[in-house]
Formats: structure tokens, sequence, C-alpha cells
């Protein structure tokens, strides 16, 4: 049976053995040519004492045909395998390795196992894989290539891993003449799966050529806590837009830990106005502002990857529906107020909305590693229609005020009532 990608280099080597052995043998019938023709134009057996005698009288027939030289092993090849115990089989090459799970590795259920061994089919196939592994549990096995063959030993095996949509596939290739490969992977069917909670390896436990013993290993990816703020930022740089922007929750979840819900402070929509006039004026101002999502990593997030998350927060977080709708990525709201300047000072217009506070953690599944990024904090707005409450019951709306801020700068040109720019914290 011939099996995988390694096909063509499984023939090549065959070609090659057979090459080998096939030059050897020519040269043996020449000799054994040579040592018979001299035998019948003797017309007698050898003198004993002759140094170029072909035959001892003093050694045993050897049981060897004539056709195979004592020792045409090349110097590459491996050692025999000693064959299973109670069999009388003579083994030339395979497969010695070991499978073992982690702890919290559920237990691992033989589903597909295949093998090529250039020949024919044999019980070590039968028995040469344990048909379940319980969780954190280790076994060894054998699968031995029967004589003549000469070429390689391959197995490919799926184990399901129970009670989950994965599994482990191995693969192990050994050969007479080129090097051994190995690999290992955890898919569900055909499609490799770097998001699952598990991860495998695999490793050759002896450097002798044709029996390298491949250890397989599964166990829980290694999660990490990352409470640096840099290296949190840097994390969620690199894969909060990867992972979490499309909503993929195999990949990224988060879990809010508190929700905090409030009416914020009075924020100035500017520019300000200044009145270097000698009196007092009422100016009528158009003003908008634009409340959009924040967070402590003070890391910017596209448009979708802030939905995603707003919609897994509403879900995964114990919040009276009634209001949930109204948090939004962003919020934007404008007015014509008229605003009261008094001479000599600058004036605003202000507007207070309503925030949520939610703080949580976030798990981002790597390919090799889990990464738990706890204490962020997401500042979503709140429309201001009074369906949100803040943690006093009081509805939170969307409230638009005129305030004076400060005194005006006013120089000696400086005679009218203009727009100033002022810094975005003063406070009304």
């Amino acid at each position: 049976m011939v099996l995988g990608d390694g096909a063509r280099r499984r023939t090549r080597w065959l070609a090659e053995a057979r090459r080998v052995g096939g030059a050897i043998a020519s040269g043996v019938l020449i000799l054994v040519a040579i040592s018979v023709g001299l035998s019948t134009s003797a017309g007698a057996a050898p003198s004993m004492a002759d140094p170029s005698s072909t035959t001892s009288t003093s050694e045993p027939e050897s049981n060897t045909p004539t056709s195979q030289p004592k020792d045409t092993t090349p110097t590459s090849r491996p050692a025999a395998i000693p064959a299973p115990q109670g069999s009388a089989k003579s083994y030339t090459l395979g497969i010695q390795g070991t499978i073992s799970s982690g702890a919290d590795v559920p237990a691992l259920v033989l589903d597909k196992k295949e093998f090529c061994n250039c020949g024919n089919r044999n019980t070590e196939e039968v028995r040469a894989l344990p048909n379940r592994l319980p969780s954190g549990g280790s076994a060894s096995f054998a699968y031995n290539t029967p004589f003549p063959s000469v070429d390689a030993s391959e197995l490919r095996f799926n184990y399901k891993i129970e009670g989950t949509p994965y599994r482990l596939v191995g693969h192990a290739l050994v050969t007479v003449f080129g090097a051994p490969e190995k690999s290992c992977r955890i898919d569900s069917g055909a499609v490799a799966y770097d998001f699952s909670p598990y991860v495998c390896s695999v490793a050759w436990g002896s450097t002798k050529q044709g029996d390298p013993k491949p250890k397989w290993t599964i166990s829980k990816k290694p999660v990490e806590t990352v409470t640096d703020v840099g290296r949190q930022k840097e994390l969620m740089t690199e894969y909060y837009q990867k992972f979490c922007a499309g909503g993929d929750t195999r990949r990224c979840t988060f879990a809010a830990v508190n929700v905090k819900v409030y009416a914020r402070d009075p924020v100035l929509a500017p520019p300000a106005i200044e009145n270097c006039l000698d009196d007092d004026v009422v100016e009528t101002k158009e003003r908008e502002f634009r409340h959009e999502e924040d967070n402590s990593l003070k890391v910017e997030l596209k448009a979708e990857a802030s939905a995603a998350l707003l919609d897994s927060i509403k879900i995964g977080t114990e919040i009276d529906t009634a209001y949930t709708h109204t948090w939004k990525e962003s919020l934007s709201d404008k007015t014509s107020l008229k605003v009261p300047i008094k001479s000599g000072k600058v004036a605003g217009v202000f507007f207070s909305d309503g925030e949520a506070d939610v703080t949580g953690s976030f798990t981002l599944n790597s390919k090799d590693k889990i990464y738990e990024v706890p204490n962020v904090i997401f500042h979503y707005p709140i429309e201001g229609s009074g369906k949100a409450k803040d943690v006093n019951d009081k509805p939170i709306r969307t409230v638009w005020s005129a305030r004076k801020i400060g005194d005006a700068e006013c120089g000696p040109q400086d005679h009218g009532v203009k727009d100033v720019k002022v810094p975005s914290t003063a406070k009304g």
C-alpha cells in the first residue's frame, strides 16, 4: 500500500537499494563462476595447503545462500530491530514511538491509522497503536517492518479528543537511506485549528539511523497573564484587529467583570467665545459634539471591531436589556443655543451625556499560547434618551448648557466678540 506524499521518495530509495543489491549479487555470481571453473579444470578438490582454496573443511557449511554475502548492510543502515516476543519473524526496520497527553487533556480515542511498509500487511499493524489513551496517559508502541523490506516504514494516525470537535493528527516516516520525517497538528476534519485550546509537538527520542523513536505529546496551551500595561497594549494592537474585529469568539473573548453607568460632567463643545466689548452680549451659537468609544489602553479600534466587542459585552453581562441597546460605539448631537457672555469674559457651549465604563479581561487565543489581558476598561457613550439610568436610578439624558469659562485676554487691538481656542478640559 503506498501512502502519503512520501511515495516518490520511497520509490527512489527502493531503486537505490535494488541497484546496490544487484551489484553485490552480480559480484557474488562472478566469484562463484570462477570457483566452479577452477574446480572443474583441476578435476579434484583443492588442496588444504593451497592458499587459493575456495572451501575449507575446518568450517561447517553455512545455511546462508551463496548469492548472499555475509555482510551486505550499508554502514548507514540501522541495526535490525528485534521482533516482538513470541514472533519468529526477522525485522529490519520499524517505528517505535510514544504518545503522551497532559492531565488536563480529555481521553484520546483512535479514529484512524494507516501504514506503509512497502511490502505485505502484517499483524504488527493491528497492535501498533493503542485504541484509547486516558487523560494524562502515555503509551509506547512498536510498528516493525518485516523482512525483506529495505525501503521505509511510515504511519499516520488520528486520535479524537473526547468530547471536543478536535483531533490529534500524527505522521512519521523512517527510512534506510534518507532523513526521517515527523509531524503533529490539532485539527477538525481537514482544517487545522490554531484556535483550539490544545497544542501538540513531536520530537525524536533517538539519533539512531532507522530507529529515531518519535515522541508525540498533546497538552493544553499554556496561559500567560499579562499585567504590564505596555505589554497589554502591544498584544491588543497586534491581536485585537486580527482576532476580534470579525467577532471570532474562538480566538478572542472579553469577559466583563464590572459595569458602571453614569452621567458625565459637562464637556465643552469647542470653540469657546470671547467678549472683548465693553458691554455684555448674547450670542447664538451652533455647536456639535461626537462622543466615541475609548479604552484604558488607548488602542484605536476599527468601527467593526468596536461594534463586535460591544455586542459581545451586551450578551455576556447581566445588564438590564431594556437599555443596553443605548450603548453605542459613537454618538453625535448638535444644537443651536443662546450664550450670554459678560464683558471681558469667555463662555462656551457645554454638553453632558452618559457613559458606560466596562471593566473586564480579554482572552486571546494564539497558535501556541493563550494570553489573558485583565483590567481593561472600555468607555462607551450612552444615548441620552433617558432609557438608561445611573447608579442612583436617575435617567441619563444629553443636556446642553451655556457656561462661563473665565476671563478674556483682551489686548489693545481686541475689540469685539470672537471664537477662541481653550483647553478641551476647560470647566464651566
